[in-house]
């Protein structure tokens, strides 16, 4: 009986350490959520589908997913922005989106695969091969925690219409007074950007910088 409860207890400690074979009813239930919000599977045909995380010290919640087809990737990009997330970052190939809810992040990296090639998910290091054409998508649901101050609801917009400079808008005080979704904000070095909506994440970058640019609009 000894001998039993001891193994039993190594088996459950592997199987935390190693990804998480437990997990607590709901645990992937935002990742589930996003995935039946996005179609995946009226995009292209679903195959090495698994879910990983949400155990103790092994990272988010996460769902990941070959989806078949030669335009899966493109279609995928669509379906993205169609659902209100934003390209964070776009390079070698792979692209990063972000959703921001008033339950926390959904993450989301979406980059094309062959068959036959090797495939890497982001937030797990695993590795295996890709049986087709099409594209590797995971999601991951950060921690829960809000992201919208109750000062944020429906704010009103900031006064004028002229440009805004970044540094302008640190004033060390932690309050939220107006919206400066529309309005140019100018950043230190020169750069512009338009400001996004309340809670929108935005990224920009161009060839003749050496820097991507981030806002994130919760208020002045």
């Amino acid at each position: 009986m000894l001998r039993r409860a001891r193994v039993a207890a190594i088996v459950l400690a592997a199987c935390l350490l190693l990804g998480g074979c437990v997990a607590l009813p709901g645990t992937y239930d935002r990742v589930d959520t996003a995935v039946r919000d996005l179609g995946l599977d009226e995009v292209g045909p679903l195959s090495q589908e698994q879910h990983r995380g949400g155990v103790l010290f092994s990272g988010p919640p996460t769902y990941s997913a070959i989806v078949g087809g030669a335009h899966a990737e493109e279609a995928l990009r669509e379906w993205l922005g169609e659902n209100g997330y934003v390209l964070m970052t776009d390079r070698d190939g792979a692209s990063t989106w972000d959703l921001i809810t008033a339950e926390g992040h959904i993450l989301v990296s979406l980059a094309p695969v062959r068959a036959g090639e090797p495939v890497r998910l982001r937030e797990s290091g695993s590795t295996f091969t890709s049986d087709v054409d099409g594209a590797v998508i995971e999601l991951d649901s950060q921690a829960r925690r809000s992201f919208r101050p109750q000062e944020t609801e429906g704010l009103a917009p900031c006064p004028g219409t002229g440009p805004v400079r970044v540094a302008d808008l640190d004033d060390g005080r932690d309050r939220t007074d107006c919206d400066l979704a529309g309005r140019t904000l100018v950043f230190p070095d020169g750069y512009e950007m338009a400001a996004n909506a309340i809670l929108v994440t935005g990224a920009s970058m161009t060839s003749d910088r050496p820097y991507e640019y981030h806002q994130w609009n919760l208020g002045v």
